[in-house]
């Protein structure tokens, strides 16, 4: 199973905003699930504050349909999700 996760030639960012972007650095194929390791962007519309800070993603694709998104706040729980470590 695979999930593209860029636009050309390598890792991009998969979901943007205004104010909010992801840029995957690391995806995995599990088989039965995608794990993308990366950084959460965001600036603070109204306040200017930056947010730039670890993240992971973990989707499951059953018969070529989205049924599992998962987000979190770290690599490590993202990992652990999945059953590994880094």
């Amino acid at each position: 199973m695979a999930l593209r996760v860029s636009n050309g030639g390598g890792p991009t960012s998969t979901l943007r905003g205004p104010d909010f972007h992801i840029e995957p650095e690391e995806v995995r194929d599990l088989d039965s699930e995608v794990l993308v390791l990366g950084r959460a962007v965001a600036r603070g519309r109204a306040s200017g504050i930056a947010l730039d800070s670890p993240a992971g993603w973990v989707a499951r694709v059953v018969d070529g349909k989205l049924r599992l998104f998962r987000s979190f706040n770290s690599h490590e729980e993202a990992l652990e999700a999945v059953g590994l470590r880094e």
